[in-house]
């Protein structure tokens, strides 16, 4: 692109023209002409006067910062509004993997027999206990999980290897196929610091935890100390596992995911929007 001022000392009015030239390569005729609107709105802020009731304004060079310009024509911001950060409708819920994944879950085959390893190499297991004196709520625990799962996409979504296309995609699964687990939430006991270090050696370890085809790809281990509460309540003597699969996880998500966790369980609601609220497969196809 290129843009060129022409200015004749012989003219009587002092006029300067200018030329926008853009390659045939990069730019259509459509965008050119869009391009040229908006420089030529620009400069008729700068130098054209308009008449504003009784009296003749322009902009003043002096006085007002280069930020009040606009390259926007009068119909164009109603336009940004109406398109930006909302969800094609045509995008369903199936597109292809990202790179991270695909080398992720390529890796695991790779390097690892499926059938015959014992060793799992992308579980991110976290433990957790409450503090002195705390209680915790396992069924209303539940509930946070399921609107956590429900507002983010990838806890819920599989990994599949289309062997039609021959390409790897992934699904997410519908909240509403109640046919579905969306993840799995146990309970277990402990005694000893050493059968906690085993159960959190299986979490780290164990390839047979999650089901990526399945879209299992989070669970939540509760550990109670001794005897499973009669309740439905934790203390600080029991402990919490949450467990997920890197292919759709990563330790900057453990923020994000901890900071849900603590409003859905407080409000017992958490806010999501659809509309709004970009995906991977938002932008990927």
């Amino acid at each position: 692109m290129k843009l060129l001022f022409f200015h004749d000392p012989t003219v009587k009015n002092q006029t300067i023209s200018c030329s926008l030239i853009c390659s045939e390569d990069v730019y259509d005729i459509e965008t050119v002409e869009e391009l040229s609107k908006q420089f030529q709105h620009l400069l008729s802020q700068l130098f054209v006067k308009h008449s504003s009731s009784t009296k003749t304004t322009s902009f003043d060079l002096v006085n007002q910062p280069i930020s009040k310009l606009s390259f926007c024509l009068q119909n164009e911001p109603k336009e940004i509004q109406q398109t930006i950060f909302h969800r094609l409708p045509n995008i369903k819920n199936e597109g292809p993997a990202s790179y991270a994944q695909s080398r992720i879950w390529f890796d695991e085959r790779i390097r690892f027999d499926r059938d015959k390893s014992q060793v799992a190499i992308n579980n991110m297991p976290f433990l957790y206990r409450l503090h002195s004196q705390h209680t915790l709520s396992t069924t209303q625990l539940h509930h946070a999980l399921q609107l956590i799962l429900t507002k983010h996409q990838s806890l819920r979504t599989s990994i599949i290897f289309d062997n039609e296309t021959n390409k790897l995609i992934q699904r997410i699964i519908d909240t509403n196929d109640h046919t579905r687990k969306l993840f799995t939430f146990i309970e277990s006991t402990f005694e000893t610091d050493e059968q906690l270090h085993t159960i959190m050696y299986d979490e780290k370890y164990n390839s047979q935890l999650f089901h990526l085809d399945q879209g299992l790809v989070f669970r939540c281990h509760i550990l109670y100390h001794k005897q499973i509460s009669s309740n439905n309540l934790l203390c600080d003597k029991d402990r919490i596992i949450f467990n997920f699969h890197h292919v759709l996880f990563d330790f900057p998500s453990m923020k994000i995911f901890l900071h849900d966790l603590n409003q859905a369980y407080a409000t017992n609601q958490l806010p999501v929007n659809h509309n709004t609220d970009l995906r991977y497969l938002d932008y990927a196809l």
